[in-house]
């Protein structure tokens, strides 16, 4: 991803995730689909002593980027870590 796109996705998972004061990143990787959008796939988390890493997926189409789940429960993370993989994103 261009650090423009990069961006994007930080702002959109910071406008979407507002319950985390300054919530940290790892591990973006994406895919672009047939339609031109692009899939997003990482792992954020709440800084702190009790931070927790979940997995994310989203996707940025016209320098827009649009956080869809984050894996709060472990069966969202599997289903997520799932999704990504058959995208061709592997984040684990």
């Amino acid at each position: 991803m261009s650090d423009a796109e990069m961006n994007a996705v930080v702002v959109g998972v910071h406008a979407a995730l507002k319950e985390l004061d300054s919530p940290g990143f790892r591990k973006f990787r994406s895919a672009q689909g047939p339609d031109g959008k692009i899939f997003v796939c990482g792992w954020v988390s709440d800084r702190g002593e009790y931070a927790e890493e979940r997995p994310m997926i989203g996707t940025l189409f016209a320098g827009q980027f649009v956080l869809d789940r984050v894996g709060k429960h472990q069966t969202e993370r599997e289903l997520i870590l799932s999704e990504c993989s058959e995208l061709g994103i592997a984040i684990n």
